[in-house]
């Protein structure tokens, strides 16, 4: 039997964006935590062996938007340069592949 699957999938995402070390001055972070709906498409196929048993194989891609993250300013030394903030957009995808 082979198949198409489709639909939603939720994460929730945590982190920290950290700037470089700035050789004693305080290190700066942006903070985010939020959840995400997305969405999730897949495929496969199953073999029947015995009346009880199968094997089966089956891939799944899930795709994730983000919210856009502020980056922290750097100073690097050396050489000296100064990075300034940013916007920073998040988003994930995966590809998942599974057996059994």
């Amino acid at each position: 039997m082979a198949y198409l699957k489709g639909g939603v999938a939720w994460q929730n995402n945590r982190g920290d964006v950290v700037n470089n070390f700035e050789g004693g001055a305080p290190q700066e972070k942006t903070h985010f935590d939020y959840g995400r709906l997305g969405g999730v498409i897949g495929l496969g196929v199953e073999q029947a062996l015995t009346s009880a048993w199968s094997v089966n194989v089956e891939y799944d891609y899930l795709h994730f938007g983000g919210p856009s993250v502020a980056t922290p300013p750097t100073v690097q030394n050396p050489p000296f340069a100064i990075l300034p903030a940013n916007i920073t957009s998040l988003s994930s995808s995966y590809h998942i592949e599974r057996s059994g």
